[in-house]
């Protein structure tokens, strides 16, 4: 397992990840990950002697990580590609990027590798995300979110050397807000502003938000003007905030920053 430019700090972060794999790979995680994801019947051999290898702490069957400009990966988070066999990293995502981002990044995008080393033909859907999913959040996760991945398309281009070159990749998050129902203060109708998560679910996500309008905060209305809210990780459903406002007087919702990963 090699990488370009390596760094202290990514090394690091690949031997913390490497003990996450042979905890999934001891305890049986793994390879329900990979049959459910992957969509495989049974063990197959090479998954098998995968398994093994990483349970003893072998890790010499991993693919290559390399890191690319944010430009070259179409910025995207990391991507894989079954022509090299090679993981890549965005070099300036990851330069700012929380520990559990990095890990659930790596983690989808080697369920990526193992779908191209195990199955003839790629899992529908994003095969990657759900297998990553599925461990770094202990298989909580919803029927729907499963049928949103398995639905979602994971292709993308990555430029290498000059050459577009086909991945499947892991996208940056995205938060959105709209207020969803109007409030009113004479009958204690609340207002709600729906944020909605799509792009990438694979680690927990952080927003901060801000209200502000001519409603007056605990006249108009009552909560916090300045939140921040969680997203676990493999979370697709929509967050609510409600508070009640007076009638002709506006409130709104700004999102101070896109998105802050949870560690």
């Amino acid at each position: 397992m090699a990488f370009t430019k390596p760094n202290t700090n990514l090394s690091t972060l690949l031997n913390q990840w490497k003990n996450l794999l042979q905890q999934w790979a001891l305890d049986g995680s793994l390879v329900t990950a990979a049959q459910e994801a992957l969509l495989l019947s049974g063990i197959p051999e090479g998954l098998q002697i995968l398994i093994s290898e990483w349970a003893a702490a072998d890790f010499k069957s991993l693919p290559e990580i390399e890191l690319l400009s944010a430009a070259d990966i179409s910025g995207a988070m990391g991507a894989y590609a079954i022509s090299t066999g090679k993981i890549y990293l965005n070099k300036t995502w990851l330069e700012g990027a929380r520990n559990a981002d990095v890990f659930a990044v790596l983690t989808e995008e080697l369920g990526h590798h193992l779908d191209g080393l195990l199955n003839a033909v790629d899992t529908p859907g994003d095969e990657g995300a759900l297998f990553a999913a599925l461990l770094t959040s202990n298989f909580n996760v919803s029927d729907s979110k499963k049928e949103s991945l398995q639905a979602k398309a994971d292709h993308g281009i990555a430029i290498l050397f000059g050459s577009e070159v086909a991945v499947e990749q892991a996208d940056l998050p995205q938060i959105s807000v709209v207020a969803t129902a109007n409030g009113k203060e004479t009958d204690g109708s609340p207002v709600v502003f729906t944020f909605n998560r799509t792009g990438s679910t694979a680690a927990a996500l952080s927003i901060n938000y801000q209200l502000f309008g001519t409603a007056q905060a605990g006249s108009d209305y009552t909560g916090n003007t300045t939140v921040t809210n969680n997203f676990a990780a493999g979370l697709w459903l929509l967050w609510e905030l409600s508070s009640n406002t007076a009638e002709h007087k506006d409130v709104s919702a700004l999102m101070l920053c896109n998105f802050l990963a949870k560690v």
